[in-house]
């Protein structure tokens, strides 16, 4: 479960750096680029969170 989880963390990271360069490039408009980045911020925190708290394997 953790792996899974570590995997959709990291996938959230680039979404908000993806977001930021796609914003740069003028290939998305502000609006877009802050709801994508809002939403992925979100899912980071919220995911890595779950991931930190999840009881390890023995």
């Amino acid at each position: 479960m953790k792996p899974l989880l570590w995997i959709l963390s990291i996938g959230a990271l680039g979404g908000c750096l993806a977001s930021a360069v796609m914003a740069f490039h003028g290939m998305i408009d502000d609006a877009t680029y802050k709801a994508a980045l809002l939403i992925c911020s979100v899912l980071w925190f919220t995911i890595s969170s779950v991931r930190m708290y999840l009881p390890s394997r023995k």
